[in-house]
């Protein structure tokens, strides 16, 4: 296990920023479940993430897929969309497309919207750096360094900064995407029939109201067939009628 960070190993770095952020981890018996969904050994930097973040992300990169829940089948997913790329390439006339192939020892770490995975490769020890693939990109022929580890890639994330939103506004939107996957884990029944909610995670409004720059968290009732909702970051609040 490399050491960064004043001589703290990757581990602790992982553990710090979870104690920080309030991160809910994974039970073993759930990162087992995810070895078993990778069909590869996992690197201890990724188990650390897993442990002590895995399953709410400490609120960090909401929107991308990356937390118990969100991530099984992500493996061959990532696979499926390179197999399209080559795909297209060839129906459009090119005989022998250079399309990235994933490694045998890669575990998928998160999948973006649909076109865009990170990974990390097995075989390269406890802690190896996390690559990105992106359908978009300049060249699809290769994957790309993001972070030079696990612990880089989630500080970058947690440091992240927007020009165009406050840091108060950032925080706000981890929360949300935080309270968000923490309701994959907490049963909750309809207000009206009683029966169990389904969660949507968030939807941003437009309407014209004076909080409509707020994420609300959605919920549908099979039963009745309707949904609800409330502020994300306001988790105790009544569910309205959508």
């Amino acid at each position: 296990m490399s050491e960064q960070g004043g001589g703290d190993s990757v581990v602790a770095r992982i553990e710090r920023l979870a104690t920080q952020l309030d991160a809910w981890g994974c039970t073993p018996e759930e990162i087992d479940a995810i070895r078993r969904d990778q069909g590869v050994e996992l690197p201890a930097s990724y188990e650390a993430f897993l442990r002590f973040l895995g399953r709410d992300g400490g609120g960090l990169m909401g929107g991308t897929n990356v937390c118990y829940g969100e991530t099984f089948g992500i493996r061959r997913d990532a696979i499926t969309l390179l197999d399209g790329v080559r795909e297209e390439r060839i129906e459009q006339g090119e005989i022998d497309p250079d399309v990235f192939r994933l490694p045998d020892d890669a575990v998928v770490i998160s999948n973006h919207q649909g076109y865009a995975f990170g990974f990390v490769r097995a075989s390269l020890g406890d802690d190896p750096p996390v690559e990105w693939w992106a359908e978009g990109s300049g060249s699809v022929a290769h994957s790309t360094i993001g972070a030079a580890s696990i612990a880089d890639w989630l500080e970058n994330a947690a440091n992240e900064t927007n020009p165009y939103l406050s840091p108060d506004r950032l925080r706000e939107h981890r929360l949300s995407a935080q309270a968000g996957r923490r309701r994959t884990y907490r049963q909750e029944p309809c207000p009206s029939c009683g029966g169990l909610l389904a969660w949507g995670g968030q939807m941003v409004f437009t309407a014209a109201d004076p909080h409509s720059d707020r994420d609300r968290s959605i919920a549908y009732c099979a039963v009745e067939d309707r949904t609800f909702w409330r502020w994300a970051n306001d988790p105790s609040a009544p569910l309205q009628p959508q």
